[in-house]
Order: C-alpha cells, then sequence, then structure tokens
C-alpha cells in the first residue's frame, strides 16, 4: 500500500515474491496505490511472467478491508516517517516485514507486530518474508501481538501524546516517551 515511487521500493517487492513463489509455492503480490514508477513495475511483472500473482489494484478506498485479507504487509521503503499503512496493518493483525527506517523499526518492535530488516538488504528482507509466510504458527504470533500493543496509537491517546510533547517543549523540557504495552 503506498505511491509507487523509487523510495517505496514495490520492484523489491515484486522480486520478492518471484522468489517466494520458488520457495514456498502459491504467493502472491497486492500492489495498492498509484504513481510515476507504476509502469516500470508493472513492466519488470511482464518480464518476471507475473501475470498471475501480481495484482495491480490502484487507489483504492477500502485499503483497510484488502489489507485484512493479506498474510503479509511489507515495506521494503529507503525511506519512511511513520506511515500509516504500517500502522494500519499492525492494527488489523496483519505481520509485516519491513525496512528500519524512520520510526518504523521502533513501531514494529514496540509491537511486536512484524519483522524488521535493514534498508537496502534484499537477502535478508526475503528471508523474513520467507520465515513468517512459511509458518503460520509464528505469523499468528506476531499478528496477535501487534493487534494487541497497537491500541497504544489509537486517535485520542496520540493527541494526548502531542499536547505532552507540547507542554515540555514550551517549559524547555526534554519530551516525554511514550509507554507501550506489548
Amino acid at each position: 500500500v503506498a505511491r509507487f515511487k523509487a523510495q517505496k521500493r514495490q520492484l523489491t517487492t515484486l522480486r520478492t515474491v518471484a522468489k517466494l513463489r520458488e520457495r514456498l509455492g502459491d504467493v502472491h503480490a497486492v500492489f495498492l496505490g498509484e504513481g510515476s514508477e507504476e509502469a516500470s513495475v508493472r513492466e519488470e511483472a511482464e518480464r518476471l511472467g507475473a501475470g498471475d500473482w501480481a495484482h495491480f489494484l490502484g487507489f483504492r478506498e477500502d485499503v483497510p478491508a484488502v489489507v485484512a485479507l493479506a498474510d503479509l504487509s511489507v515495506l521494503p521503503s529507503s525511506g519512511e516517517g511513520l506511515p500509516m499503512s504500517l500502522i494500519e496493518s499492525v492494527a488489523l493483525g496483519v505481520p509485516t516485514v519491513a525496512t528500519d527506517v524512520g520510526d518504523v523499526g521502533w513501531l514494529l518492535e514496540t509491537t511486536g507486530g512484524g519483522a524488521v530488516v535493514p534498508p537496502g538488504d534484499d537477502g535478508a528482507f526475503f528471508e523474513a518474508c520467507a520465515r513468517l509466510l512459511g509458518d503460520p504458527e509464528a505469523r499468528e504470533r506476531v499478528a496477535a501481538a501487534g493487534a494487541k500493543a497497537i491500541g497504544a496509537f489509537d486517535a485520542p491517546k496520540m493527541v494526548q501524546r502531542y499536547a505532552e510533547v507540547f507542554e515540555a517543549c514550551l517549559e524547555g523540557a526534554s519530551p516525554p516517551q511514550p509507554a507501550i504495552e506489548a
């Protein structure tokens, strides 16, 4: 779930799924979004013969409903802040494999909602995806942990935390660190 642009690394997702199919069998990639790099990802999908397993759904209003159907969510980005698609995946109980950019690693480690790999390490990304897809019990544990802990990120709690940060800054104090129960 992302705009098609180079930093989102959808080509990595596509190539990873091609390798996962060799190891695990019938694995599919579902892409939601539009953008400047979409044509190149579609061209690579055609080159890989991915017509029956790479699905391009475009812009969707029902992203949470589509994500909830997934066994795994991926985020191989080269740069992020704290993406909403990541928070949504964890909240929906969909395990995520993502690169450690921005606050992505912090969120996944804090909630237990997925696996984090170094940015640009496509081998580690592939192995983390293979581990979770190949082990339904591990996937279930990760999904449950993430869904349980993500409640700390609901809108009222986030507004309260922002207010605490602003108040600390106005008082010249260090911003408080949130206590997240995993």
